[in-house]
This record gives C-alpha cells, sequence and structure tokens, in this order.
C-alpha cells in the first residue's frame, strides 16, 4: 500500500502523461527546520536568546543529486523583504549502511554536513516577532525548488530560567525558579518514581528480508507500531510491519545499492509520514545527549539513535528500549531494539562519551551521535505526570515546597512557561536524601553532591558560586558558553568534604571580559557526579 501523497502522485501521472513531474514530486516534500524541532506544538515552535544561533536545515530527497547549491533566507516584515543569511554548496551525506559493502567505491561519493547554514540570533531586533525563512534550492538546469517555514522568535525564552533543588526535610524538597528575564507567567511541578530498571517494550523487526541496508526504515517502523500498540490505529496506516519498513524506505529513499538511507532523508520521511497520519506526533532532531534521552524514554517516548561505526562514514539506526540506572563500571546498560536482529541487543553506554562498548548486535562498538525523539503532541505546555504537586505563577516565582518522601529516586519535571505563551520542560533526578541541621541559609546541610545556584544572578562584575560534596573528591569547576566551549577552568582539584565557595568575575581563562549572554557553571567530580546551573551576564 502506497502513501496517500504517493498515491496521487501515480493518479495524476496516468492521467497527464505527456506534463512533466513537478519538482515536488521529484523530489518529494521538503522540510525546512530550524533549531531542533521539526514537527512542534505552537508553545515549543520557537527560537531565541540573546548571543545564540540557530540551525536552519533542508531535508530533501535527491537521489540524482541534482542540487547545486542552497540559499537560506529569513523575512521580519511577512515575507516583503528577505534577507539571504548563510549558502551551503556541498550538501551530501556519506553513505549510512551499518554493513556496506567493502565492494563500494566510497571515494566517488561527496561528503557534507546535509543542506544547513547557522541563523545568528543578533541579526534581528530583540522583539518578540514571527520570523519567515525560505530556502532556495538551485537545481541543474537552472531551476529552483523553494521551500518555507517560519518560528516565533522569543529574546527571552524560557528555557533560559534556571532551576534548582535543595532538601530541606527528609521529606520536603524546596524549589526555586529564577527568572532571569522577569518573565515567567507561570510554573508547574510534578514528581514521578525513577525506577532502577526501565523497559518499554519496543516491538522487534528484522531488516533482512528488505536488504542489509533497510536498518533506517526499520528502526523507525518499530517506533510507529509501538505507537500502533499503545493504542493509536493511525499512525502505522494499517499497514503490517514489513510493509510499513518499505513505505518509509520508499518515502525516504533508502537505496539497496550505494549504502543505504541518509539522516536528512529520514527525518523528511518521518516528518511526512505523520503529517499525514494523523498529525498526533512531534519530533526533534538533535545531537545525541545522554540526559535527554533517558528522560524522553522513562516518560514513553520514542528515541531513535545514530550508532557510527569507529573510523567509518558508515553508521547504523536503533529504537531505544530499556535503560538499567545503576552506573557500572563498564558503564550504564542499555538495549535497543536492533534491526540487523530483529530483536531486544544491550551493550554499555558510556553516558559523557556516547560510546557503547559490548554490544551484542550489530558491531561490537560504536558512538552515538544523533537522535530523534518522536513524542505525542500535549494539549496544553502545562503537562507533566498525572498529578501536579506545586507550583506557582510569575515573573520572579516564589521558592516552592514539594513534598517528596524519601523512599525512592524521584524524577522532578518543572514546567515554565513565559508570558508570550512558550514553555520548557526540566527535568531533574532528586536521589534519595538526608539532611541534618547546619548553619546554611535553608538551615540545613546536604549529605549529597550539591551545585547551588550562583548569587547574584543576574550579575554584572562578579557572582559566588557555591557547592557542596560528601567526600573527599576530584573536583572541577568549570564555566563554558552557549555552544559547548570552555571559558574557564574555576576549580580543578582534590576537595575535604564539606561545603566549598568560588568567584568569577565574569572573564575567560585569559582574562579578558566576556560579553553579556548565557553561561553554563559545570560541577564534575571523579565519582562521575555532574551537575549544571545556568548563568546571565549584564553588564
Amino acid at each position: 500500500m502506497l502513501p496517500k501523497r504517493k498515491r496521487t502522485l501515480l493518479f495524476v501521472l496516468s492521467i497527464i502523461m505527456l506534463v512533466a513531474a513537478p519538482l515536488w514530486a521529484q523530489f518529494g516534500e521538503p522540510v525546512l527546520a530550524v533549531g531542533d524541532w521539526v514537527l512542534a506544538e505552537p508553545w515549543h515552535n520557537l527560537i531565541g536568546g540573546p548571543g545564540r544561533v540557530s540551525r536552519v536545515r533542508l531535508h530533501v530527497l535527491d537521489s540524482a543529486q541534482t542540487i547545486q547549491r542552497v540559499d537560506f533566507y529569513h523575512s521580519i516584515d511577512q515575507g516583503q523583504t528577505w534577507i539571504l543569511f548563510g549558502s551551503d554548496s556541498d550538501g551530501y551525506e556519506a553513505l549510512s549502511s551499518p554493513m556496506a559493502s567493502a565492494s563500494i567505491d566510497t571515494s566517488a561519493i561527496s561528503l557534507g554536513d546535509g543542506w544547513a547554514a547557522v541563523f545568528p540570533h543578533d541579526i534581528v531586533p530583540p522583539q518578540n516577532m514571527v520570523i519567515l525563512f525560505k530556502a532556495v534550492a538551485i537545481i541543474q538546469g537552472g531551476d529552483t525548488l523553494i521551500t518555507e517555514t517560519q518560528r516565533n522568535y522569543d529574546p527571552t525564552p524560557p528555557c533560559d530560567a534556571v532551576v534548582s533543588w535543595t532538601p530541606i526535610h527528609n521529606d520536603t524538597l524546596w524549589v526555586m525558579v529564577t527568572d532571569l528575564y522577569h518573565d515567567i507567567d507561570s510554573v508547574s511541578i510534578f514528581v514521578e518514581p525513577k525506577q532502577d530498571t526501565f523497559m518499554k517494550g519496543i516491538p522487534g523487526i528484522s531488516q533482512q528480508p528488505h536488504s542489509p541496508w533497510h536498518c533506517v526504515p526499520t528502526a523507525a517502523a518499530a517506533c510507529l507500531k509501538y505507537f500502533e500498540g499503545t493504542g493509536d490505529g493511525e499512525v502505522a496506516g494499517g499497514l503490517s510491519a514489513h510493509d510499513l519498513v518499505d513505505s518509509l524506505a520508499e518515502l525516504a529513499g533508502t537505496d539497496t545499492l550505494l549504502g543505504g538511507t541518509q539522516w536528512d532523508d529520514i527525518v523528511e520521511a518521518l516528518e511526512n509520514w505523520l503529517e499525514d497520519h494523523g498529525d498526533n506526533y512531534t519530533m526533534r532532531n538533535e545531537p545525541f545527549n545522554w540526559e535527554e534521552a533517558r528522560n524522553e524514554l522513562e516518560r514513553c517516548q520514542d528515541v531513535l539513535v545514530r550508532l557510527q561505526w569507529p573510523g567509518s562514514d558508515n553508521w547504523h539506526m536503533m529504537t531505544f528500549n530499556s535503560v538499567v540506572n545503576t552506573p557500572t563500571p563498564q558503564g550504564i546498560r542499555v538495549d535497543f531494539m536492533d534491526p540487523w536482529t530483529g530483536e531486544i541487543e544491550w551493550g554499555w553506554l558510556d553516558p559523557f562519551t556516547g560510546e557503547l562498548t559490548g554490544f551484542s548486535g550489530a558491531g561490537e562498538r560504536g558512538t552515538f551521535t544523533h537522535m530523534l525523539i518522536i513524542c505525542p503532541k500535549e494539549d496544553t505546555p502545562h503537562v507533566g505526570p498525572d498529578s501536579l504537586i506545586g507550583g506557582g505563577p510569575g515573573p520572579n516565582p516564589q521558592p516552592m515546597p514539594i513534598p517528596l518522601p524519601d523512599t525512592c529516586n524521584w524524577f522532578l519535571h518543572v514546567v515554565v512557561v513565559d508570558q508570550q505563551g512558550n514553555a520548557c520542560r526540566f527535568i531533574n533526578i532528586v536521589p534519595q536524601f538526608s539532611v541534618v541541621p547546619g548553619p546554611n541559609q535553608q538551615g540545613m546541610i546536604i549529605h549529597n553532591f550539591y551545585l547551588a545556584q550562583n548569587d547574584p544572578n543576574p550579575f554584572s562584575s562578579k557572582t559566588d558560586i557555591a557547592f557542596s560534596i560528601p567526600t573527599k573528591s576530584v573536583v572541577d569547576v568549570s564555566v563554558y558558553n552557549t555552544v559547548g566551549q570552555k571559558v574557564i577552568t574555576l576549580i580543578h582539584g582534590t576537595l575535604e568534604p564539606g561545603t566549598h565557595s568560588v568567584t568569577w568575575d565574569g572573564r575567560d581563562e585569559q582574562g579578558r571580559k566576556l560579553g553579556n549572554g548565557i553561561y553554563i557553571c559545570e560541577l564534575t567530580t571523579a565519582d562521575g557526579f555532574k551537575q549544571t546551573s545556568k548563568m546571565l551576564l549584564v553588564k
């Protein structure tokens, strides 16, 4: 069974045989994605923040490699004026199959990062607005393919809020939300138990009946079949597992001769498939991040991961299934529905590097580089687990006491909505804790690792950063910018247990004053603990 758009195309061509196929038929239906969201609810469909950039990417199926260049434009006046902000003349990716034949000459394949450009936020006024984006693909022969989309620009995005917490009794958390821009409308807080072992139940599908290069559509089909099994009768199109694999492979241009499916093509295929079959899901396309992958998996979202083979351009796609949250010397035990075997296969994940070792499936070792997160759409920005346990109004929300029995580890969900109606969800893990009376401002001493929010925040000349460690540890406290570059190391060495503090003056390692914007403080220890907080520098 062919998808709806393909059936329509065949019907039209059967009637008008002498009319040349339109460009959209040649290239499928291109997708222009700005930021990580490919499909989003209105309150997530935003970009913003001072001094930042957003990645703009054209996902387009171009099997014949006829696109020569893609130019990227933006408009802040509803399309009356378009301004060029980037061009890409080398958009082809490497072969993507996990088992590409050694006989294939990969040297003839053009390499690249997909058709993409970077949009600097500072080139538009810092005000709430709708920004239109346009990609113009220049094709051999002089034709052009134009794709447009739009994003809400929020100069004070809710994701820049700072969420921190500390226990004040054996059964109560004190949750603080720092409103950096004095723009928060409301905060909603939810908690749910965090299981030591979480298993989702992804159905097994083997790529072998199709080809050695069908891992990508097979992993995607397993994702859709999972949602079908939860009660969505439309998302899999009523197809059997293997018919669904074939349909997704057709949409994504899976090539059984030259190595499989390109990453951009499965993003485009899934975006179009989800819109055609109910439009009930969101999708994000992000670099692999262990904490986010685990958090989304454990709230029953689907996470598709890209596993890169060492020393090769070839990669493999799998569907995340379960995690054993207790770290071991080998790493964290995780498993996936591996299309290569069609079964659940497990291995050990290094959460800091994304390296997978001891894998029982398609390859013993690899590194996770990207992930697609597919989630059912939310009806309201104030969404969390079943029971709302706290929250409050903004701006500058007051600290909120949250009852939390000391019986297990917990997920703490904090949903922040700003005055523009944009939302961001913060998910933190709260371990079992114990406190005893002490001299700090909450009247307690924390008997675990803890990084406090810097004070003052925002700051202009200097700010103090406090943290606690329960045992003698090798500690690193460093500051990063929003693109992940370390700007200064404040502490690196062995410290005694207790509470410590360090002052940062807003300068980098060379003593240069840094510009206004968000900076990330990170506390890490040799024991494997890591915690971050956001700091706003204003002058």
